[in-house]
Formats: C-alpha cells, structure tokens, sequence
C-alpha cells in the first residue's frame, strides 16, 4: 500500500499529469485534513471502480463505502472527504489498478 503526498495547487498551476504515480496493487492512503482530493486516470484498456473506505459507523453499524466509476481513458477528481466520514488517513482501493494512475492535490499551499 502506498502513501500518497499531498500537491498543492495555486494560481500559478500544478501539473496535474506530472505529479500522478501508478496505482499500488494494494491500495493508496494519504493523511486526511478534509481539504484534499484525489485524480484518478482509468487506462486505455477498461474502465476502473475506485473504493474509498468510510471509517463512519451509523448506530454502531459500519456505513457502506463509496464507489466511483471511471469509464475507460477517463480522468476524474473525486473529493474532499471529511475526517468524520473517512478518516485521518484514508483510503482507496481499485477493482484493478493496472493501467490507473492516482495523484492528491489540495487547494492552496
């Protein structure tokens, strides 16, 4: 599982495609502030369903987690994710990671 590092963005511009990184196979964490969102690329050959764990329990019973679907060749940012629901550090999983590439960003510095 990797830890991904958080990118800012500013008025000047981030590189988006420059700052992503393979997917890992077992999944991705970052530190979560609240304030972060993630790029996910699916592959040229499939689309991808990404799986963010929620850490939130609803009367003791663990809340179902949230599932996004990339369509082939797609890029989408999913986020911000609050630490109530998701955590301080949080979590993506992919139903397969080959071919997708995953960046954080946040707002300002």
């Amino acid at each position: 599982m990797a830890l991904l590092v958080v990118n800012p963005t500013s008025r000047a511009g981030v590189d988006i495609l420059g700052e992503m990184q393979a997917a890992d196979v077992l999944g991705d964490t970052w530190a979560n502030t609240g304030t972060e969102f993630v790029i996910v690329q699916a592959g040229p050959y499939g689309p991808v369903v990404v799986t963010l764990d929620i850490t939130r329990t609803v009367d003791g019973q663990p809340v179902t987690d949230r599932t996004v679907n990339i369509p082939t060749g797609d890029m989408m940012a999913i986020g911000p994710f609050s630490t109530a629901d998701y955590g301080t550090l949080s979590k993506v999983t992919y139903d397969d990671e080959s071919d997708v590439s995953i960046g954080l960003f946040k707002v300002g510095t």
